[in-house]
C-alpha cells in the first residue's frame, strides 16, 4: 500500500505531541519532511522520524516528494501558509483555528477548490460519537430535559449531567449546558490525523485502511 509522504510545517507542542506521533504510528503514512524557523529544533524531529529538515517552508512546499502537510504554526500563518500548501498541490491539514478572518478562511477554501485539494481543519471532536450525537438532537429541536439528561448520563456514566440539567431554566440553558459538558468528558476520540490520512486514501481508490492510533481527548470548545 502506498504510503502518504507528510510534510510537518512547525514543530511546536501540537506537532510535537499530536501530529507527529499519530503519523508515526500509522501505517499509512510516513513522516518525510518538517520544517521550523528554529533549526535545531527542525533537526531533532528530523533526525528522530529520519526525515529532511527545513527552516523555510517555502522549501519544503517544493519538495515534489511531500503528498501532504500538515500546518502547525501561530495562528496568524495558517491561512497563508495552506494557501501556499494548496497552490504547491498539497493536500493540508490545518490546526485550530482555521484563520484570522473570514477573507483568510474563504481564500483557503478557494485555493482548495482551485486544485483540487483537500482541505481539513483539525476539529478533532467532531468525530466523537457523543458530540456527533449532541448534535444531532439540536439539530432536531430535541432540548428537553429529560433527553439532555439521558444523554449527559450516556457519555458520563455519572449523575452530573442530571444534576445539571436539572438546574437549567430554558432549553437555550440546556443548550448551553450540553455545549460545555461535552468539552469536560473524559472521552478517546478519533484522531483528525487518522481521518484525515483515510480521506486522502480513499481518493486514491486504495483499499486497504489506516487502523486508528489509541487517543487521549484533546479538550477543545466545540461549535453548534
Amino acid at each position: 500500500m502506498k504510503k502518504l509522504k507528510i510534510g510537518i510545517i512547525g514543530c511546536g507542542s501540537i506537532a510535537k505531541h499530536r501530529h507527529m506521533p499519530e503519523y508515526h504510528a500509522s501505517s499509512g503514512a510516513v513522516i518525510a519532511a518538517v520544517c521550523d524557523i528554529n533549526e535545531g529544533r527542525a533537526k531533532g524531529f528530523a533526525d528522530l522520524y529520519e526525515a529532511k529538515a527545513y527552516t523555510d517552508y517555502r522549501e519544503l512546499l517544493d519538495d515534489t516528494d511531500i503528498d501532504a502537510v500538515s500546518v502547525c504554526t501561530p495562528n496568524y500563518l495558517h491561512a497563508p501558509i495552506s494557501v501556499a500548501a494548496l497552490n504547491a498541490g498539497k493536500h493540508v491539514l490545518c490546526e485550530k483555528p482555521m484563520a484570522t478572518s473570514m477573507e483568510e478562511a474563504q481564500d483557503m477554501i478557494e485555493a482548495a477548490h482551485k486544485n483540487g485539494k483537500k482541505l481539513m481543519i483539525a476539529h478533532n471532536q467532531r468525530f466523537v460519537p457523543s458530540h456527533k450525537k449532541a448534535k444531532e438532537l439540536i439539530a432536531r429541536g430535541k432540548r428537553e430535559k429529560s433527553t439532555v439528561s439521558g444523554l449527559l448520563l450516556d457519555m458520563a456514566g455519572r449523575r452530573d449531567g442530571v444534576q445539571m440539567a436539572k438546574k437549567a431554566g430554558s432549553s437555550k440553558r440546556i443548550r448551553l449546558l450540553l455545549a460545555r459538558w461535552v468539552t469536560l468528558v473524559s472521552i478517546r476520540p478519533t484522531s483528525c490525523v487518522t481521518c484525515w490520512e483515510k480521506s486522502l486514501l480513499r481518493s486514491e481508490h486504495l483499499s486497504k485502511q489506516v487502523p486508528k492510533p489509541v487517543l487521549m481527548s484533546m479538550i477543545q470548545p466545540y461549535a453548534f
